[in-house]
């Protein structure tokens, strides 16, 4: 969504300081615990999204930009499966022991 108005202004509002581009990543993050028998315990997947800003001044160049969304689908994706394990807390403690 950045980039029409880009191409429309020769990339002069770019140098003003209006972003050209962004990258989003989705990652998908499986997480399994298992007991010292190796029996699984607790499974769960959860898909993380992160987006950032490709601009002349402030964000990120193209290569840092697509870096720093997967660090951010990445921890987005762990944030929500650290809810589903404090949910699931008394189970797993159960399986586990």
């Amino acid at each position: 969504y950045y980039t029409v108005p880009s191409w429309v202004s020769i990339y002069s509002l770019n140098l003003l300081g209006f972003p050209y581009g962004y990258k989003n990543t989705d990652l998908e993050v499986e997480v399994s615990i298992f007991n010292r028998q190796g029996d699984l315990i607790w499974k769960d997947t959860k898909t993380g999204n992160g987006e950032e800003i490709v601009a002349m001044y402030y964000g990120y160049n193209e290569e840092e930009a697509l870096v720093m969304s997967s660090i951010k689908a990445l921890k987005d994706a762990l944030r929500k499966i650290n809810l589903d394990i404090a949910n699931d807390f008394e189970g797993i403690i159960k399986g586990l022991q």
